[in-house]
Parts: structure tokens; sequence; C-alpha cells
């Protein structure tokens, strides 16, 4: 009977992990390879190249070489699914106290078509990882059945997520605090404090590494080396800096003031496109004495710093609310970033990327988009109904959970509404955890009503 029972153990998480992985794989199954961006070409030179970027953490492309074996990013793929996958099924157990295979089968399908973590997990970018984040911080705040082994398994895991992706250092740590503030102030969340602060010195141990690593390459005491043409971008766009230079150009010989007339009209293009002034006025290297000072004076001046502040909450709203995938993902054909170093340091991966969905038409997801909005409000509505007719033990932590993704939400989009662009990747890259999370109360009510059943009868 035991050895059945220790069989059940490990089958039940063994089968269910594999479940959840293989079906959020199928988008790049789909494709014929895994999804890219015009930033995967840089991970995959700077993971073959053994750089520090000015532009983005060096930890991706550490995670993408190794997981690659320096061979293929199909391995990439697997790798990530089965890392969200194993973190899913312990956020399942975390909300239904375990359930049979027949309900992680269900939930993985349901999911699979329902939500958008497939048009996550098998890009080649570290979205995934903020998805990691968010549910490795509830598991760790609320699992109260962990050992030793698996807490410290955990806080590696968030410290990881932490350093992969800069925007994670503010956001993690936005996040905790709040918790750690709340928890002060609400008696029924008190018991969160020990972990909270557990988790707060996770997230200042990974600035003080980062930190440590940039001011040993010479880069100074920062997260990042390139954050001032970040927030130059954010300038521009918002059409701050236009307005700081018509006003003080007379005054100081900025080399911007070249290009007040004739800035560009967007993040992005500020950031990226070869005509931009920022690669004729120091690029990401000479350019931080002079942005840095032009900076900190918008932020001197009441009136623009007021504007800042004002459209920057404009933003984080509208950012809040982009939860839709791209209704068309672009070519990346020859000549791109991510064909050039496939070919140049993944040869055997080649043929596969040409001839991907996505390399040779692009891929349309609009319908896909169609399909998760119905989802989502399937899922909202079972999901109340589910909680106004089913109660246990796991009320308060479904409570507590729903609580944390809201406020993970709205700190994720202050932090990339207020210092980058609005994008519905931004936001999307965890949303997907809000329906997965109502289908879950919706299948734990289901399986309570059938084990029911042959009671009443």
């Amino acid at each position: 009977m035991q050895s059945k029972q220790s069989t059940k153990q490990f089958y039940i998480p063994l089968m269910a992990t594999a479940s959840f992985a293989f079906l959020w794989s199928i988008p790049a199954i789909f494709n014929g390879y895994p999804l890219v961006t015009g930033d995967a070409g840089s991970y995959i030179r700077h993971a073959f190249d053994f750089q520090i970027p000015a532009d983005r953490s060096p930890f991706y492309g550490v995670f993408l070489g190794i997981s690659s074996l320096w061979s293929s990013l199909w391995l990439v793929v697997v790798i990530q699914n089965f890392l969200l996958a194993f973190i899913f099924y312990r956020y399942v157990v975390l909300l239904t106290g375990g359930q049979p295979l027949w309900f992680y089968l269900l939930l993985a399908i349901i999911t699979a078509v329902g939500t958008c973590v497939g048009w996550v997990s098998c890009y080649i970018m570290p979205d995934v990882f903020t998805s990691m984040l968010l549910l490795l911080s509830i598991l760790y705040l609320l699992d109260k059945s962990r050992n030793r082994s698996i807490s410290v398994i955990y806080l590696l895991l968030i410290f990881f997520c932490i350093i992969v992706h800069n925007s994670h250092y503010l956001i993690f740590l936005l996040f905790i605090t709040t918790v750690l503030c709340l928890s002060f102030f609400l008696k029924k969340i008190q018991w969160l404090r020990k972990h909270t602060l557990q988790l707060l010195g996770v997230g200042v141990s990974a600035l003080i590494f980062v930190c440590g690593l940039n001011y040993a390459k010479g880069f100074g005491i920062t997260i990042s080396p390139g954050s001032h043409v970040f927030l130059m971008g954010r300038m521009v766009e918002t059409g701050l800096l236009k307005k700081y230079l018509d006003a003080n150009c007379s005054g100081h010989s900025f080399r911007l003031c070249d290009f007040s007339d004739k800035l560009p009209a967007d993040f992005n293009s500020f950031l990226w496109q070869p005509q931009s002034p920022l690669y004729s006025t120091g690029g990401w290297d000479s350019s931080k004495t002079e942005y840095s000072a032009i900076i900190k004076d918008i932020f001197r001046t009441p009136e623009l710093r007021r504007e800042f502040i004002a459209m920057s909450l404009a933003s984080s709203a509208h950012q809040f609310r982009e939860i839709e995938i791209d209704s068309f993902i672009w070519s990346l054909g020859e000549g791109s970033s991510p064909w050039t170093y496939i070919k140049k340091h993944l040869p055997k991966d080649l043929d596969y990327y040409i001839s991907s969905k996505q390399t040779r038409t692009g891929v349309e997801t609009g319908r896909w988009q169609n399909v998760h909005w119905i989802f989502f409000a399937i899922s909202c509505i079972t999901a109340l109904f589910a909680l106004f007719r089913f109660k246990s033990e796991n009320e308060y932590s479904l409570v507590i959970a729903f609580l944390i993704i809201f406020l993970f939400f709205c700190i994720n989009a202050l932090v990339s509404g207020t210092l980058s662009t609005v994008t519905p990747r931004y936001q999307n890259r965890i949303f997907w955890i809000l329906p997965a999370t109502n289908f879950i109360i919706s299948l734990r009510l289901l399986h309570s009503l059938r084990s029911r059943e042959p009671r009443n009868q």
C-alpha cells in the first residue's frame, strides 16, 4: 500500500508537469521553431560572445547559453516550459491541496487553449521569468507545507528571476516592500511579515550583486549601464525632452540641442533606429554624462517633474489594460539580428529557423486573442460562482493570492509605464496567471461536486 502511494506521489507531479510543459510548447511546435523578437539576437550574441551588454541584463544570455547546451534554442524552450510547469504545478497544489491526474490534464488543456501562457513561454525572451517571479513569490509567502529544501529552491529561483531582467529589480522590491507595509497595517496578514522580510533580503541581495558586478566591470554602481538611455527615451516619448531643450539650449552646449527639431516620435525609435540622435550624441557608452545632467535637470524643474508624474500615471493605467497578445508576429528573415547570430553561433538551427512559419510568412495570432477573451470571461464567471458556492480551508489563501496577483499587476504596469513604453508584452507576460487561477478554482469546485456524488446516491 505504501509503495502504491509513493508511486502515485511521484507519478502525478511528473505527469502533470509534463502535460503543462508539452501543451504550452504548442506555439513553438506550430511555428516550427521557438518564437523570436529582434532582442533574441542580442541575447544569443551576448551568450556566445560572453559579453556584459549595456542595454540589458547578461543573465538571460547566461541561461540561454547553458540551457541550449550551446547547440539549439529548442532546448531553451523545453527548459523554460518545464521550469514554469513545475512552479505552476506547485501553485495548483497550494490552492487546491492536490488533485487527481485528470484535474491537471484538463487544466493543462484549458490554459494552453484559453490563455496566452504558451505565447510567453515559447519566446526566446526573459519575459517567462516574470511569470515565474510572481508565482514563486506567492508560493514562498503562502506555502506553509514547504520544507527547508523547497524553501531554498524557491529562494534561489526567485534570486535568478530577479537578476534575469533589469526591470525585475524595481518591480520586485516595490512589490515586496508594499506587501511588508501592508502586513504592518492589516492584522490578518501579519503572519506574512517574516517571509516578506526574507524575500526583501533576497531582493536587496540581488540588487547588491548586480551593482557589484557592474562596478567591477567599470560601469559604476548601477543596475544597468544603459539606464540613462532608457530614461532619455522616455523623456523623448513624453515630449519632455523637446520642452526642456527649447527652454534651455540657449544657455547650454548639449549635443542633443542640434536635434531638438528632429527628435523621434517614440521610445523605440530613439533607442533602436540607426538614424536616432542617440547614435550621433555618443551612443550607449559616451552619452551618460550629458543625458544624466539633462534628466536630473528635468526632475529638478517643478513643472516638468509634475508633467512627468502625470504622464507616468496615465501610461501606467494604459499599460495595466494592455493584456492582449500581438495580433501578428513579424518575420525576422535574412539579415535580421536573430538570423545573423543563429547562423553564426547555432548553425544546426538555421534550417529550422529559415523554414519556420514566423520567418516565412509571419504568424497571425489575432484569432487566438478572441479565444483568450472568451475564456477569460468564462473563467471569471465560473470562478465567482465557485467562490460563492464552495468553502474550504484554502479559501483564505485564495483571497491573498488574488490580492498578491493584483498588486503585482499594478506594480508591473507602474514600472513599465514609467520607465519604458506602453506595450502589451509587458503585461501579458503575467496576465495569464489570473484566468489560470480562475480555472483552478472552477475545476476545484467541479472535483468537489464529483466527489460528493456517491454519498448522495
